[in-house]
């Protein structure tokens, strides 16, 4: 039977494995205040841990845990901040869940389990939020691991345990769109990505539209479009979507993409 440690101040020597945890300090502070809905959630020590970072910047591929009033994994890119709840994952399963306390007895009273990948509360928190934090670019990378891996599950995970802006998601939208990852793209514009979302002029400028069109994803093409993508955008080199699928022999596709969608746009 899986066990573990939940408790709002845990004792020192139990183990943990990945996640790490923000020291006092006003890093700390900020990132309490940023994950912090109002709850109402108090302190938890966990100075005693063994395994967690003391000091300094969130580090390489590191990244701040978003808060929710449910369970949630703790990722080992993920740092915890000292305002939460914690389980420990001990025996069978070792996972590490965390989360703000819940003013309400009820919720406040849910044992220490992640909720299904399709419980809308999750799917509800599994959103863009209006501006991200200093380690946006980390986040972004690892939105794009699990967007080339077509793991729409971890994605979701990732959206509700993480601060994501809408421009964080541009790489892993042009990555899902490249590879022809439907359910992943789907999921990201669900989440409020931006379906213009492109790569900067550097690495061509292509858009994840241009993607799609230029490796035959149609039905990835049609989700973009009807999220409302520009058909007529332009990459580096002032080629359309259609265009690159011309350059592909994928002329008859890109007239089914012109009938349908260029009087919308």
């Amino acid at each position: 039977m899986p066990c573990g440690l939940c408790a709002r101040r845990l004792r020192s020597g139990a183990a943990s494995a990945g996640a790490r945890l923000l020291p006092p300090g006003p890093m700390a502070d900020a990132a309490a205040a940023a994950a912090d809905d109002g709850s109402g959630a108090s302190g938890t020590d966990l100075s005693g841990l063994q395994g967690l970072a003391r000091g300094g910047a969130l580090g390489p591929g590191r990244f701040l845990f978003r808060g929710q009033l449910f369970w949630q994994e703790l990722f080992k890119e993920h740092v915890a901040t000292n305002q939460l709840e914690f389980r420990i994952g001990l025996g069978d399963d070792s996972r590490n869940l965390a989360r703000i306390t819940p003013e309400d007895r009820a919720m406040a009273a849910m044992p220490p389990e992640v909720l299904a990948d399709d419980d809308p509360r999750l799917i509800r928190a599994a959103v863009c939020i209006p501006e991200g934090r200093e380690e946006e670019n980390e986040v972004a990378t690892a939105l794009r691991a699990a967007a080339s891996w077509g793991d729409r599950k971890k994605l979701r995970r990732l959206l509700a345990s993480c601060f994501v802006p809408r421009r964080a998601c541009a790489q892993a939208l042009c990555e899902a769109a490249n590879l022809g990852h439907e359910e992943v793209v789907g999921e990201l514009l669900r989440a409020g990505a931006s379906p213009n979302g492109a790569l900067e002029a550097a690495k061509g400028g292509k858009s994840a539209l241009h993607f799609a069109c230029e490796n035959g994803h149609e039905g990835v093409a049609r989700l973009l479009l009807e999220g409302r993508a520009d058909l007529q955008a332009s990459d580096s080199a002032g080629r359309s979507p259609c265009d690159l699928a011309r350059e592909q022999d994928l002329g008859m596709m890109a007239k089914r993409l012109e009938r349908d969608f260029a009087a919308a746009g």
